[in-house]
């Protein structure tokens, strides 16, 4: 191997040296520097000085020369140092940049080597260019540990003004070991008592490069997500952080534990920072689309302001004005009228033939002319119905039913009754249904009745689910005379046989007034179908000829008069032989007249003799429907589809300016906001006229109410009764001084839409001479005033709730009834000659009536019903009480029931009846509805 040669130099002037050097020996250089005293145990530190000052004194050397150094071996027998100081010495000279060795010297000089730094660190590499400390299970991760290949001064410079100024950049893929790396080792040294320091090792530096790699790697990372504007705060922080030395542990273990590239939420320090970036773009990103929404909001809308526009100014020209809407709609009404005149008359003349309904009490003698001078017209054949499966609670009605069932049969040999026997129920006992026929069958036999014709009446249940407990059989009895010997109808099938049927039994949601809740079928009920297979039934095997005429009498009928009803359908659609149906009908029951009469109309109605359902317009249209682009054209009326309302979010100013516009169209249409016939066109043109009263409407159902809201526990009211939550109906709790709460058990949201909160149960209307109005609720504590003010009072139809005027105009539109009348109460129709109309249009339009507008006012006598709640009865006991009879509690203190634009009582309208003059038939419950 060739020796280190000697360094040609002239003897160094005193002024470029300072009390640290030592002479360096003939074979290195030959300077002839005589060594002076040292504060320091000389170290390699001093070796890379005496170069310095020997280059700053003019002596030079060739590059081949200065590479020699890089010969550890050659520098420790030249210098007779050890072999790690002279690894150091080469590392010094020719591996690490001049510039992290300036800083290292400037911190040995202040520290001393002997407790700051240790000659195996530097001869190891560990501040080596390219040197990477990614070895063993590190090695996946070499290139992302391994020291720059620059050794130029300015990248240097850049980091120490990183750590410093916060300027610059992260060198991503390589640990930059300027003075960021060195400056650690300075704050680990200064950061530690002096009695504990020690020098930094080869594995500690090893640690704290390895940490370092990994600190740059994953903030380059960081940086690449972090926005401009966050960088400089961020960066400083987690610097800090690191020269601390608290982020070592986590980033030697990421190192250890995760594949290469890592994740940024693995470091503690790293993971608020990295979800807060992700916030802050995932909110720069939300505000843009925001922008970028907002602005297709503003172009959309503008694009759907200027097309409703056009539409309206197309309608102006199409959609008639009032006095003319008015003018059509009172032809259109006065043909109705006349139209509804002839079907009252045919329903009469057919009555008079087919049907007769004989209001009874318990004494049957006023009927029994009735009977016979209806009789008088059939020349052959009775069949009476006893109906007693749910035996009347009326003793003397029992006895008097009894006695006209045997003085009908003693009439004729072709008479013949047919009774139905009690039938075990859950409002009755065995014993009782047991009693109830003994007492039947001792009174037939006292009266003259056979009983040795029983009849089984079998059924079947189709379309009903398994949950119908109904039996499949009821037990009953064809009767006669006794004093007859032969009878005519023992021709018949189900007399000589012993059974009728099977008869369908109607599934008992389908049976008539069924809600659900307070009216529910009895045990007599079966449905009307079923009823006329029992007629076919008891009919077939008779002897019958076309010109043999067969009347059913029903002496007993049960709630709907379902006999009356099949024999009504029966004669109307041609079923088998033509029946004529008498009843005796008790006065609590009386409303199965109009029911038998509206089904004789409608079976008019929809007949061709019939006038047609619509007036024919004398004039002809010019056109066709208008050409809208976005509001609709339904029923020859414009309309504003409900999906433009979901154009655009509720709280945003688009949504709030087509808000406006439908405002407007309402305003100029209001026709919009009305109900459209269930089927086929309207009968009769026009809508509700509320343009009178400078404008008045009726309360918007459809508005949306925010009610304050308290947690059950801090409800501390006394509760009076409660009421669980069933269904869509929530819970409710009325308190001691009658305040109603709505309760929540769900964790959901609770929405409530317009609809029945609780009702009253059953009860009894009391005729009564009443002065005062709805208004002023203390005339009666324990019922409530059957009364209208006017046509804005709501009533409930079908589970719709809607004002009269409203449901007065759909009885005219779907059913063609323009002569309606309102028990106990004056109804006339309201005429465009107010005051407010002359004034506001200039214009008299005479005695016109306004369209589907009514006043009200009660009878000269002040005549009206009460209803009377029948109180909780079984439910007083329960808890919680049912829905449907939770409103009773507050009898004597109806003066307590709420009423206002949020929670009012309602009647509810079942069916309009049809009789000598059209009325609505109202029910004999109300029910409290939450108005939203």
């Amino acid at each position: 191997m060739v020796g280190v040669e000697k360094i040609a130099a002239a003897e160094v002037p005193r002024e470029y040296l300072d009390e640290e050097y030592q002479e360096l020996p003939s074979t290195i250089g030959g300077a002839g520097l005589v060594a002076t005293a040292t504060k320091f145990k000389p170290n390699a530190f001093h070796f890379r000085r005496q170069v310095i000052i020997i280059q700053r004194a003019g002596g030079g050397c060739s590059d081949s020369q200065f590479k020699e150094w890089s010969q550890s071996s050659a520098i420790s027998k030249a210098f007779q140092i050890g072999a790690r100081e002279a690894e150091a010495v080469s590392a010094l000279m020719t591996r690490i940049s001049p510039a992290v060795a300036e800083r290292l010297t400037d911190a040995v000089r202040a520290r001393g080597m002997l407790r700051f730094l240790t000659h195996e660190t530097l001869a190891k590499g560990v501040l080596n260019k390219a040197w990477t400390s990614g070895v063993g299970a590190l090695e996946a991760w070499q290139d992302e540990l391994r020291n720059r290949e620059d050794d130029a001064l300015v990248p240097m410079i850049v980091f120490a003004k990183f750590h410093f100024s916060l300027e610059g950049n992260v060198c991503s893929g390589c640990v930059c070991v300027g003075e960021p790396f060195v400056t650690r080792l300075i704050a680990d040294y200064d950061g530690t008592a002096a009695p504990l320091r020690a020098p930094a090792t080869y594995a500690k530096a090893l640690q704290k490069h390895q940490a370092r790699g990994a600190f740059l790697h994953f903030l380059a990372c960081l940086q690449k997500i972090t926005p401009g504007e966050m960088w400089a705060d961020v960066k400083l922080s987690l610097e800090n952080q690191f020269q601390q030395g608290y982020l070592d542990p986590d980033l030697l273990h990421v190192l250890e534990t995760e594949v290469l590239a890592g994740d940024l939420k693995g470091v503690g320090a790293f993971r608020p920072f990295a979800a807060r970036v992700e916030t802050a773009v995932r909110q720069k990103k939300e505000e843009h689309q925001a922008e970028l929404q907002q602005n297709l909001r503003q172009a959309d809308l503008a694009q759907l302001l200027a097309k409703l526009e056009s539409d309206f100014a197309i309608l102006d020209s199409v959609v008639p004005k009032a006095s003319q809407e008015a003018e059509l709609h009172a032809l259109d009404m006065k043909y109705l009228r006349d139209r509804q005149e002839k079907g009252e008359r045919y329903v009469d003349d057919w009555m008079a033939k087919h049907c007769c309904v004989v209001e009874v009490g318990e004494n049957f003698d006023q009927g029994i002319q009735k009977f016979l001078k209806f009789k008088e017209q059939f020349r052959k054949y009775v069949v009476c119905f006893f109906d007693a499966a749910v035996f009347p609670a009326n003793a003397t009605y029992v006895a008097q039913a009894i006695k006209m069932l045997a003085a009908i049969l003693s009439m004729s040999q072709n008479n013949m009754g047919f009774v139905m026997f009690p039938v075990y129920q859950s409002q009755t006992s065995e014993s009782a249904m047991v009693k109830h026929r003994h007492q039947l069958e001792m009174s037939f036999l006292k009266a003259g009745l056979s009983l040795i014709h029983p009849v089984q009446v079998l059924y079947t249940k189709p379309n009903c689910t398994a949950r119908d407990a109904r039996a499949l059989a009821q037990q009953g009895l064809a009767t006669f005379h006794t004093h007859f010997g032969e009878h005519t109808f023992a021709a018949s099938n189900a007399v000589k046989t012993g059974t009728v049927g099977p008869c369908p039994l109607l599934k008992i949601s389908d049976f008539l007034g069924y809600d659900g809740e307070t009216v529910k079928p009895g045990a007599s009920a079966r449905g009307v179908d079923c009823a006329s297979e029992l007629i076919a039934g008891l009919l077939a095997g008779m002897p019958f000829d076309d010109s043999d005429l067969v009347m059913l009498v029903d002496i007993v009928p049960n709630r709907f008069a379902e006999f009356g009803r099949a024999s009504v359908k029966r004669n109307l659609e041609g079923i088998g032989h033509k029946i004529q149906y008498f009843s005796f009908m008790m006065e609590e029951v009386n409303t199965n007249r109009s029911s038998l009469r509206t089904l004789v109309y409608e079976h008019w109605d929809a007949s061709a003799e019939s006038p047609p359902k619509v007036r024919a317009r004398e004039e002809a249209k010019s056109e066709a429907s208008p050409s809208l682009e976005l509001l609709a054209w339904v029923d020859e009326r414009p309309t504003f589809p409900d999906i433009l309302m979901t154009r655009f979010p509720e709280d945003t100013a688009e949504y709030k300016a087509i808000a406006a516009k439908k405002s407007e169209f309402d305003k100029k249409f209001p026709a919009a906001k009305q109900p459209a016939p269930k089927r086929g066109p309207a009968r009769a043109g026009g809508v509700c006229d509320f343009t009178l009263d400078g404008g008045a409407q009726p309360l918007d159902i459809e508005r949306t109410i925010d009610l304050p809201c308290i947690s059950d526990g801090d409800l501390t009211v006394t509760r009076l009764v409660e009421s669980a939550a069933v269904g869509k109906r929530p819970s409710i709790i009325i308190s001691d001084t009658y305040e109603v709460w709505i309760g929540n058990t769900t964790d959901a949201a609770l929405n409530l839409t317009c609809g029945e909160l609780f009702g009253f149960g059953t009860g009894l209307f009391e005729p009564k001479a009443v002065s005062a109005l709805p208004s002023d609720p203390k005339q009666e504590l324990h019922g409530v005033v059957w009364r209208f003010k006017d046509d804005f009072n709501l009533v409930s139809y079908n589970k719709s709730i809607m004002p009269l005027c409203q449901f007065l105009r759909k009885l005219a539109i779907d059913n063609g009834l323009g002569d309606v009348s309102l028990d106990d109460h004056k109804l006339a129709a309201r005429m465009l000659s107010d005051a407010w109309l002359w004034m506001s249009k200039g214009v008299l339009c005479g005695d016109t009536p306004a369209c589907f507008r009514y006043i009200i006012s009660p009878l000269e006598s002040m005549k009206t019903n009460v209803f009377k709640p029948n109180g909780l009865g079984n439910d007083a006991g329960r808890d919680p009480v049912r829905h449907q009879t939770l409103g009773a509690i507050f009898m004597g203190k109806m003066d307590r029931l709420i009423n206002n634009k949020r929670a009012s009582l309602i009647w509810e309208a079942l069916s309009a009846k049809i009789g000598n003059t059209c009325g609505v038939h109202v029910s004999c419950r109300f029910v409290f509805i939450p108005l939203p």
